[in-house]
């Protein structure tokens, strides 16, 4: 019989990837989507509705900032739990339904007899791969399964490709992509509600740390003792943990003062952009799946209690800050990706001339869009200065004191 060894999984396997180069931030995902990838349909809570946790998790970042790594650790531990379906890499909307439905088994369990479901991850490399460009089909479809209806079979019919009927669906996502991929990939109509307000975007521009001989952790003992603990204990949540959460009234509490004063009300600048309207009216139920995830990292009793809060807000208030660079490229202007790529320089490098400005994105716009459409946008945001100055004969812009 499994027994758990591990006072917290989460802390566990962050401790086992320390010594790897992928962004905590990214490993702290990772070991969040572990968790849902082997919890499916077992577990749930009654708030609104049966809410089940299932999470879109995306991370962005620039080429080599170790986004597949980070997918690579946390499959050996999905892979470690039998019976789990994982989507094809690339796919159709058509192939996808027909994979889902596929799925469909029949889980008994020693508390809620038989749990029925159609469970299946999307582990992808690469989204804008999975996703395909301007693919508005397979949009609708994720946009549709993320909130994995109860007791209500899914059902697609068309006259040329037959009918899928779908029993207890529930799909999770964990994809890699750049910033520019994803602007290629999701359409506008995606980004502020939709599909683009279901997806958490964990964005990092550089890796944690660079090390020099990454053999050497597998030559250690402990990190050899602490993956079997890992595996172990995954295990045993993905095959052992089913039913109902409850609340401790401290975590009721805490939640009471947050929602929806702080969740949507007074949340922080950043997230009042429309980009984000979608994901500010979502926020308090991506709240409640990490609450979930926390809680069974920790125990086993299903009980959401106050510190599963304070680390679901403390990973909340990690992550959030940073979306705004996913969605800087994305926009209705027909140079919204330069824009943002000409305000990130600005801000990095506080004033440069004209003449290098454009030599730097001489493969991005021509000379004339960037003095008649892109620097007098950066003006009118207030992200440079209005009155440009003039050293040595040259044009110089200069970030704005704010």
């Amino acid at each position: 019989m499994l027994q758990r060894r591990l006072p917290d999984w989460i802390n566990a396997y962050l401790k086992f990837v320390e010594d790897t180069e992928p962004p905590r931030l990214y490993e702290k995902w990772g070991a969040i989507s572990i968790i849902a990838s082997v919890l499916e349909r077992k577990v749930w809570m009654i708030w609104d509705n049966k809410t089940f946790i299932n999470l879109y998790i995306i991370l962005v970042g620039p080429s080599g900032v170790r986004k597949t790594v980070t997918l690579d650790h946390a499959f050996d531990f999905v892979s470690a739990v039998d019976g789990l379906m994982l989507a094809p890499n690339s796919t159709s909307p058509r192939r996808l339904l027909s994979v889902m439905e596929d799925s469909y088994r029949d889980i008994p369990t020693q508390s809620h007899g038989v749990i029925g479901q159609s469970a299946l991850t999307v582990w992808s490399e690469e989204f804008s791969v999975f996703l395909k460009y301007d693919n508005k089909d397979m949009i609708e479809l994720l946009t549709d399964f993320y909130d994995c209806k109860d007791n209500r079979n899914w059902v697609h019919e068309t006259q040329h490709s037959g009918r899928n009927e779908i029993k207890n669906l529930w799909l999770n996502l964990l994809a890699c992509t750049t910033p520019d991929a994803l602007q290629e990939t999701l359409i506008m109509s995606a980004v502020g509600k939709g599909l683009g307000s279901r997806i958490t975007f964990v964005y990092a521009d550089k890796p944690s740390k660079y090390i020099v001989f990454p053999f050497e952790r597998f030559e250690k003992e402990f990190d050899l003792q602490l993956k079997n603990d890992l595996i172990n204990d995954i295990q045993y949540i993905g095959t052992l943990l089913t039913g109902q959460f409850s609340f401790d009234p401290g975590f009721l509490n805490l939640y009471k003062r947050w929602y929806p004063e702080k969740a949507i009300i007074n949340a922080p600048d950043y997230l009042k952009h429309p980009n984000f309207s979608g994901y500010l009216n979502r926020r308090a139920k991506h709240l409640l799946k990490l609450c979930m995830i926390f809680s069974v990292s920790g125990s086993n009793d299903l009980i959401i209690r106050p510190d599963d809060f304070n680390r679901a807000i403390a990973l909340m208030d990690e992550t959030e800050p940073l979306m705004p660079n996913v969605f800087g490229g994305i926009g209705e202007h027909a140079l919204a990706n330069v824009i943002y790529k000409v305000a990130s320089l600005i801000r990095e490098v506080k004033r440069i001339s004209f003449d290098d400005l454009c030599t730097k994105f001489m493969y991005d716009c021509s000379d004339d869009d960037m003095s008649r459409r892109i620097l007098p946008s950066l003006r009118k945001a207030k992200i440079v200065k209005k009155e440009p100055k003039i050293e040595g004969g040259k044009l110089i812009i200069e970030l704005e004191d704010n």
